[in-house]
């Protein structure tokens, strides 16, 4: 039986079902942040892109997933207070995978994260780092995604079977800024980490 994703073009589909490496889809997902991608396996919304919150951030995304680091999720640092008044703390953070085979590409990354005072994650599921607190309480945390989660992110329709065990056993890696509230650290070290002369701003 065939499954119908109402929420994605048939062009759409097409590209994402084409790709046969984690650098096709992390081609993919660089068009899909500045927009010539129109929908995301992982976002089930028609014509869905990336939230307007980090925006700026989309050169320096798009550069890292050129370069092979496919990103997962990511945030800004900053500290404001929501809508209705309480307090928001983000830190500044990314998370995503990179091909067991390119290794050169995990050292690069996470040798100048570490050299620059950030925390890093390489390969291990379940990890559950505090990135976000509201009202001063522990509300969102980022980590290596958990095996059992990757079908919800790369739904078996939109992704080639070797890919997705291609995928599976990529290598994890997650950038954390500890300062809560700093946005001016991590994305310059990803950025000169991915050779992008990107010069992230607010």
């Amino acid at each position: 039986m065939r499954i119908r994703l109402p929420w994605m073009t048939r062009t759409d589909r097409a590209r994402w079902r084409a790709a046969r490496s984690i650098a096709d889809l992390a081609g993919l997902t660089a068009r899909w942040l500045e927009g010539e991608v129109t929908s995301h396996p992982s976002c089930a919304t028609p014509n869905y892109g990336p939230d307007e919150e980090p925006a700026h951030l989309v050169p320096v995304l798009a550069a890292a997933n050129r370069a092979g680091y496919l990103t997962d999720n990511s945030q800004p640092g900053l500290i404001e207070l929501g809508s209705d008044g309480v307090l928001w703390e983000q830190r500044a953070a990314v998370t995503g995978w990179i091909d067991r085979n390119n290794q050169q590409m995990v050292r690069r990354i996470t040798t100048a994260a570490r050299d620059a005072g950030l925390l890093v994650c390489v390969d291990r599921p379940g990890t559950e780092v505090p990135v976000t607190k509201v009202d001063g309480q522990d509300y969102t945390v980022f980590g290596a995604v958990l095996p059992e989660y990757l079908p919800v992110l790369w739904p078996a329709p939109l992704i080639d079977r070797d890919l997705f065990a291609t995928l599976a056993n990529a290598t994890a890696v997650t950038l954390v800024d500890l300062r809560y509230g700093r946005d001016s650290l991590l994305w310059p070290v990803l950025a000169e980490a991915v050779g992008s002369e990107v010069t992230p701003h607010a």
